[in-house]
């Protein structure tokens, strides 16, 4: 079904045309929901065939919304008027009979006695409502969200589970309510300050918050956290260099940006590099540093990893060992290996060991090494703000470089890795167990170990 400007509503499909055909109403249609038709006038009418009839009980009415085989309408005194199915007691009457006619929704009137027998009044003040299959959900005028009906997934939101919910009750957490909806099996909603929450089944991680775990409670996606321009930074000595840090929201609908201000920062080694409170960065001496930045309110903090280099230069120096081979990181970016070459781990190309200094050919803007037992690890720096960084990783394969390219799961590193004959290798390394590993802020997480450990599917 359609509507267009004129109001007019154009029908397809089971039980009419292949092609729309104008139906005959008489009124300007303004919704269409279901076999429910809204009028201009605040009249409600049920498609039957190719002429409405009016349902004459409603008046003013300013939504509706239907459900399987129920429907609802929203008056403008803030009534919701309900009929049809009632299987799960999602028509708020306090039993599971079905209803012909146009009824208020009811909830239980406050007891001043709690041996005082339960009576029901109308539900006021609402301002929205949604039908899902089964269960209703309306918006009062203060935020808060009345449900009904079947909610064995949770998804009305009540803090438990129940097939029956035959009296309209409060869900928990949203007191500031602006958007709703809602299906067979979870609901979304959102605060009017843009924050999303949502409940119910989640097998396909439809909740979005992250896990495949249900809910029987509203809860929000994403939280705020620090965010900062740049949580990896290079200065050369006696230079400066500012960042800027907010604090963010992870999702929200309106605003991603919750507060610019009430930051601080800190130096973890103030002879390597001081912080003015406007993030303003001094490199003193070479070396690497910490900057701990902080939202004084929530006291949520983010890192900034420093690297204080020579005139010049890109990274900050470096010496690693492994079992029998040695590296180095020079301050230019170049990387140098030297010793037992049985793995590969000297990155020359072939096994031969040496025993002075080589370079790793075809690789430089390095800034930071790692050496395992049986193998090196570079991470190259970044070409741009949106490029996370190349790592490499050379060991296992003899006569063979292998360019290593990162992604991250819950549990696992993979890399997606392809040697000089373009023959394509994959790596689980699995975060359990392993003996080597460094963090590097911004750029995620490498992981490598003892070469004959690592699982390789050709």
């Amino acid at each position: 079904m359609a509507i267009n400007k004129q109001g007019e509503i154009y029908i397809w499909g089971y039980e009419y045309s292949k092609t729309p055909e104008k139906l005959n109403f008489y009124s300007k249609a303004v919704d269409i929901h279901g076999k429910l038709i809204l009028a201009e006038d605040g009249s409600v009418w049920n498609i039957s065939g190719n002429t409405p009839s009016r349902i004459a009980e409603l008046k003013n009415i300013i939504e509706i919304a239907s459900g399987d085989s129920y429907y609802s309408a929203l008056d403008t005194k803030g009534q919701v008027w309900v009929w049809g199915y009632n299987g799960y007691g999602q028509l708020s009457q306090g039993n599971t009979n079905n209803i012909n006619e146009p009824t208020t929704v009811k909830i239980e009137k406050p007891k001043t006695d709690p041996d005082e027998e339960t009576q029901y009044e109308t539900l006021q003040n609402i301002v929205e409502i949604k039908a899902g299959n089964q269960n209703l959900e309306m918006i009062t005028n203060t935020g808060e969200i009345y449900v009904s009906g079947y909610n064995g997934n949770g998804q009305l939101g009540i803090g438990k589970y129940s097939t029956y919910n035959t009296i309209a009750v409060k869900s928990k957490n949203m007191d500031q309510t602006k958007l709703i909806d809602s299906n067979s099996y979870h609901s979304i909603a959102s605060d009017r300050s843009g924050f999303v929450y949502t409940t119910g089944y989640n097998a396909q991680g439809q909740l979005g918050n992250g896990t495949y775990t249900q809910s029987n409670e509203f809860t929000v996606i994403g939280d705020t956290y620090v965010h900062v321009s740049e949580n990896r930074i290079s200065i050369e000595k006696g230079k400066d260099k500012q960042v800027t840090a907010s604090l963010d929201n992870k999702f929200n609908l309106i605003n991603d940006t919750v507060d610019s201000g009430n930051i601080s920062y800190e130096t973890l080694n103030s002879e390597i590099a001081t912080v003015d409170q406007d993030g303003t960065i001094h490199g003193k001496k070479i070396g690497t540093v910490e900057i701990i930045v902080t939202h004084t309110i929530t006291h949520k903090t983010s890192t900034i990893f420093v690297q204080v280099v020579p005139e010049g230069k890109i990274t900050v120096p470096k010496l690693e060992i492994g079992d029998t081979h040695s590296a180095a990181l020079k301050a230019d970016g170049t990387v140098w290996t030297w010793g037992n070459n049985s793995n590969g781990q000297l990155g020359t190309g072939n096994n031969t060991s040496k025993t002075s200094p080589i370079k790793v050919m075809n690789i430089q803007d390095v800034i930071d090494l790692s050496v395992g037992y049986y193998d090196t690890a570079v991470v190259k720096k970044r070409r741009n703000s949106m490029d996370m960084g190349i790592q490499w990783l050379w060991t296992i394969r003899r006569r063979n470089i292998f360019r290593q390219k990162y992604t991250s799961t819950s549990n696992k590193t993979r890399w997606s890795t392809t040697n000089k004959n373009s023959k394509s290798i994959s790596r689980n390394i699995q975060n359990s167990s392993i003996r080597w590993r460094r963090q590097c802020m911004g750029m995620g997480i490498w992981l490598w170990k003892h070469s004959n450990k690592i699982n390789n599917n050709k």
